[in-house]
């Protein structure tokens, strides 16, 4: 029965980060809807001109800003997360940045852009482009009105805390109970299942595998930081170029093409650089010194 409590425990502990994520996201984009509802349905009342139920749902699509909502929800769930941890983070100098060469950093960042490509070529080339072209859709109403603001969001405050959650948390209390592979895989599953639908959950496992390795790799929570940032930011930046670029096209090709070579050198020269680092397996019940 104890081993039972243990293994309960253990999975808990594994699965409350990613569960305060989703639903602290899923909270507040509930509230900033009722909000917004109970604002708009109140004013067309005060103009004489109630709005349908009708209405009043387009009118909320319209002025949900998601940007806003994943802003909140990651600064409300880091906070948590960090006064459940930053114990254990001071005493296994988790936000050192030491031991990783600025340029290895610069590689990573590169990597994490051509990644993006990577991706989101091959929803299209093996057949899923309903998938890369909802994906698309996606990005394009992610990036509506202010351009900083969806730079600022997308590409640095949600991957420096979904790094924080499911590599520095999630992968590494895994990696004290299962294997290596096991635990790599499994927190890119969590990973996928987060992100809430197959289109985004379907890159998300594969980016959460490479963010993984990456972090196990170096043994560094800023490598998959940098990494992610760059993947994300690529997405902004190009977000309509399905307009611009169409998959079938010569341009978008070479694009693939030159980004899947990039990224197998890439990460051949980086297996080769940092060869040599210690297993990323860390007890996470350390005592506060």
């Amino acid at each position: 029965m104890g081993k039972v409590k243990i293994a309960i425990k253990s999975i808990w502990g594994i699965l409350v980060y990613p569960l305060l994520y989703y639903i602290t996201s899923t909270v507040i984009g509930f509230i900033w809807g009722w909000i917004t509802g109970f604002y708009i349905g109140f004013t067309t009342i005060l103009q004489g001109h109630p709005a349908s139920i009708e209405e009043i749902e387009e009118a909320i699509m319209a002025a949900v800003d998601f940007r806003i909502i994943a802003l909140i929800s990651c600064l409300i769930t880091f906070f948590i997360v960090w006064l459940i941890n930053h114990k254990v983070w001071k005493n296994t100098k988790f936000w050192n940045y030491s031991g990783v060469a600025v340029t290895t950093m610069l590689l990573c960042a590169v990597f994490g852009l051509l990644f993006n490509q990577v991706v989101m070529s091959g929803l299209y080339y093996v057949g899923l482009f309903t998938l890369y072209i909802g994906h698309q859709d996606f990005l394009t109403d992610l990036m509506r009105g202010n351009f900083l603001m969806a730079i600022f969001v997308v590409a640095l405050v949600m991957p420096f805390v979904e790094e924080v959650i499911f590599r520095g948390v999630v992968l590494r209390r895994l990696l004290n109970c299962t294997s290596t592979e096991g635990a790599l895989v499994i927190h890119a599953l969590i990973f996928a299942v987060v992100h809430g639908d197959f289109t985004q959950g379907l890159y998300a496992f594969f980016l959460g595998l490479v963010l993984g390795w990456a972090y196990m790799k170096f043994n560094n929570i800023w490598v998959p930081i940098i990494m992610h940032m760059a993947f994300n930011l690529y997405g902004v930046l190009f977000a309509n170029r399905a307009g611009i670029f169409e998959p079938s096209s010569a341009v978008f090709i070479l694009m693939t093409v030159v980004a899947v070579i990039a990224c197998i050198l890439l990460g051949v020269l980086l297996m080769k650089r940092y060869n040599n680092i210690p297993d990323l397996i860390i007890d996470e019940n350390i005592e506060e010194s």
